[in-house]
């Protein structure tokens, strides 16, 4: 695929491998947001080339490292401007523009204040999963189209406008979320935690009436939902300043002037001067954000230390919501004020640190000024404009105390029976360990695949994954499809509690001994986290076709395409079961096709009953393709045969085929996709020959997924062996030793004659004797008792014992092909 195709996740993997035609294409793509970046920190054009230059430097050099963005490169790539910036000021001992100078020293100042919005609206932004931060930083912050931002994610633009609904809406619950004080009576804290969604209209029908049941009863609760209400309003007025660039008019102006930047540069002076201070502190704590949340590895560009972000709001106006409130006038400051001293920023001491040294005395205007009004929880009320008249009158300072980051954990344990081609489930908890709600919290599991992940066996990385998910399981989670990284998020998970997900992964035939799966927590940022990760023995066997816990059995039909001759001496009596001694075997009897469902040369059916839906079927045949002077029909075609089912007919080829001294074969293909549920299945044109002793037939062997059913360990395999005396055993471990356990058993068998009991079968303690006697149960066309040398045993198995699901055939005096078997172990 061309580079120019790949979304930035995709080519940030390609160039930590080393792919320069990868990493040329990043650099196309965010070169302007970088100069843009730049120049608004630098005097001249040629100084921001070269911050620009070396920030590309540093984070192909953090990529290279094994760190660096993984999906967040723009975000990532401007907190790297900023830094290379900074290094040259230490280094230089240069000063900042003067443009900067002012703009930032404002806002450091400003800060102090600890104005609500601000601070609030930077800490909701960290708690959002990473792609929500991404998606709002090109949509919101560079105001970029849907269809712009398309490639850069590799989504459809119809899927970038839809993550940005998300994102903007979990935005919005989260800045509510954030104003709630910390609630110290039980039965308000359920509430509490659901009232920022309540607002939004966010919660079910059901959570909802929760939600006003508690109201109803609780002034606490009810004068919560009326701040939130009103800070509802005031949402857009506090995400603008949080979410503009580093140098507010000089970055988002090097990007053509769309978005915030023509909200912004299209502004009086005098109001760009009022917020473009406050604006230019909040980006380098909304870019050290990102960058954090991007993982990356480079020092130069790392993240910052957390800040209060403070909100104006010039000339009173329009609060961000389309309603204007009126302006609040403050006094001018007594004459005889002392101004303070100068307020001084130190100098970095690490490059993780965003603020830039500036040195200016704070200065107070002597004209009035406009604020905005200070917050009120009384339920709706309105602010009436109001004039001080004494300019000893000061307006009340509103402090709020952030609340405690979210203290969580995840714990990976194993849920099921790993096996090679098979499933394994995964169980994750979630615990919030704290008193804070965390808000979108985002579960990261790497997927297995190559050496990277593994313990054993050197696998390359360019090697087939190791492991794939496949769904998961848990109430309120929702889960991307992960290229190398699983991610699933929660809305929201309150203090002291957990939440469980379970996730299952198909293992890979080629799989090691052992995987080990490490789950992270991304988000919410800033929160206290610990992991534990699960090692998982993987049981490496071979003809391994599905291996699952799900509640289900398994069940087979099948027929034979082939019978005795009807001029055979003692055939009638062999085909009823009546005969006695070899005039049962078909090593007895020249034998003939049947053709009962419209075949060339031969066929035959069986009726299929479902209570359930098929998870995994599997078609078997088998044949003798030459005996003495008789042959196929077309022997090399027995790797083909024609299937019908309800919904059909098709010509099924063999995933697997084996010959057995170029006259008997085998045959096995997954037929999962062909089928169409309960009614008639047949199989016709097995190439086998007709002589005495030939044989042919076939068998289907489904797994199949029912509610209503226990849950069970379910595997299904071919071996494809021939028993002569030498047996076949197939051993899986299981997490919980069986203590007379009880399940279903299919094995499917070809050449077995009912007058050779030497054949044998077992399973963890289970036996059963002479199982390959030419016996197919259920409903059949031709429905012969004794279907000569094609064998489907089933059986309810009882008293099965150990830490091992042990299956073992074998025979003495009788030759046996197994060619399929199946187990439901009760669990």
């Amino acid at each position: 695929m061309a580079v120019r195709q790949l979304s930035d996740a995709e080519l940030i993997s390609s160039a930590r491998k080393g792919d320069s035609d990868a990493y040329g294409e990043l650099y196309r793509r965010h070169v302007d947001s970088a100069r843009a970046a730049a120049r608004a920190l630098t005097r001249s054009r040629s100084d921001a080339d070269d911050v620009t230059s070396e920030a590309f430097a540093r984070v192909l050099r953090a990529l290279q490292s094994g760190g660096g963005p993984e999906v967040s490169f723009r975000p990532y790539l401007v907190t790297a401007v900023r830094n290379v910036f900074y290094d040259r000021v230490r280094r230089n001992r240069e000063d900042p523009s003067e443009d900067l100078n002012d703009e930032v020293n404002v806002a450091l100042l400003d800060a102090a204040k600890n104005q609500e919005d601000g601070a609030f609206a930077t800490a909701a932004f960290a708690t959002l999963p990473e792609r929500w931060q991404l998606v709002l930083w090109h949509t919101e912050v560079e105001g970029r189209s849907v269809s712009e931002v398309a490639p850069l994610l590799g989504l459809a633009p119809n899927a970038v406008a839809a993550l940005a609904y998300r994102a903007r809406e979990g935005l919005r619950q989260a800045y509510l979320q954030a104003h709630l004080r910390e609630q110290n009576q039980l039965e308000c804290r359920e509430c509490a935690a659901n009232l920022g969604a309540y607002v939004r209209d966010g919660l079910s029908a059901r959570d909802r009436r929760r939600v006003d049941a508690h109201l109803d009863g609780c002034a606490s609760c009810t004068a919560l939902v009326a701040e939130l209400a009103d800070t509802n309003n005031t949402l857009r007025a506090a995400l603008i300043p949080a979410l503009v660039g580093v140098s507010a008019t000089a970055y988002l102006s090097g990007l053509g002037g769309k978005g915030l930047l023509a909200w912004f540069t299209r502004m009086p002076k005098r109001n760009q001067v009022a917020t473009g201070g406050a604006a230019a502190a909040a980006v380098v704590l909304v870019l050290a954000l990102i960058a954090n949340a991007a993982g990356g590895a480079d020092k130069s560009a790392g993240p910052a230390a957390s800040t209060t972000v403070p909100v104006t709001q010039p000339d009173g106006g329009d609060d961000g919501s389309g309603n204007t409130s009126p302006p609040v006038t403050a006094p001018p400051p007594p004459t005889n004020t002392t101004v303070p001293p100068p307020s001084t920023v130190p100098v970095p001491t690490s490059i993780t640190s965003p603020i830039v040294p500036i040195t200016t005395p704070r200065t107070y205007p002597t004209t009035p000024t406009t604020v905005r009004p200070p917050r009120t929880t009384v339920p709706h009320t309105t602010v009436p404009q109001t004039t001080v008249p004494h300019p000893t009158t000061t307006l009340p300072n509103t402090t709020t105390t952030a609340p405690p980051p979210p203290v969580l954990s995840a714990v990976a344990s194993q849920l099921s029976t790993a096996v090679s081609n098979g499933q394994v489930r995964v169980q994750v908890v979630v615990s919030n360990n704290g008193t804070s709600a965390a808000s979108g919290v985002q579960l990261d599991v790497p997927v297995p695949s190559g050496a990277t992940f593994l313990h054993a066996e050197g696998l390359q990385p360019s090697a087939a994954p190791i492991a794939t998910f496949v769904r998961a399981f848990a109430p309120g989670w929702s889960c991307s499809v992960p290229v190398a990284t699983l991610s699933c998020t929660l809305p929201s998970l309150p203090g002291g509690q957990s939440s469980t997900v379970v996730l299952v992964f198909a293992i890979a035939p080629s799989s090691p001994s052992s995987i080990t799966l490490t789950p992270g927590i991304s988000h919410p940022v800033g929160a206290t986290v610990s992991i534990t990760p699960v090692t998982i023995p993987v049981t490496v066997l071979s003809g391994v076709l599905a291996a699952e816990t799900e509640r289900g059995t398994v069940l087979a039909i099948g027929n034979s395409v082939t019978t005795c001759d009807d001029a055979s001496p003692g055939c009638a009596s062999a085909r009823d079961g009546s005969g006695s001694g070899t005039v049962l075997d078909h090593n007895s009897h020249l034998m003939q096709y049947v053709n009962t469902a419209g075949g060339t040369f031969d066929s035959s059916s069986a009726q299929l009953a479902l209570t359930g839906t098929v998870s995994r079927a599997f078609l078997v045949w088998a044949g003798d393709v030459a005996q003495n002077a008789s042959v196929a029909p077309n022997a090399a075609a027995r790797n083909t045969v024609s299937f019908t089912t309800p919904s059909g007919t098709s010509t099924v080829t063999a995933d697997r085929i084996v010959d057995n001294s170029g006259s008997t074969y085998f045959a096995t293909a997954e037929v999962t996709s062909l089928m169409g549920g309960s009614g008639t299945y047949s199989v016709a044109d097995i190439q086998t020959a007709l002589d005495v002793a030939t044989f042919g037939g076939w068998s289907l062997v489904i797994i199949e997924h029912d509610a209503s059913m226990p849950e069970r360990f379910l595997l299904a395999a071919d071996p494809l062996v021939v028993m002569s005396g030498t047996p076949y055993t197939l051993n899986v471990g299981l997490l919980t030793p069986m203590s007379n356990a009880t399940g279903t058993l299919v094995a499917v068998g070809f050449e077995g004659d009912r007058s050779l009991p030497g054949d044998n079968m077992g399973l963890s303690g289970y036996s059963v004797t002479n199982p390959f006697h030419g016996e197919v149960p259920g409903t059949r066309n031709p429905s012969h008792d004794n279907c000569l040398g094609t064998d489907v045993f089933t059986a309810a198995v009882t008293g099965m014992n150990g830490p091992q699901l042990a299956f073992s055939a074998a025979t003495s005096g009788d030759r046996v092909m197994l060619g399929m078997i199946a187990v439901a172990l009760d669990l």
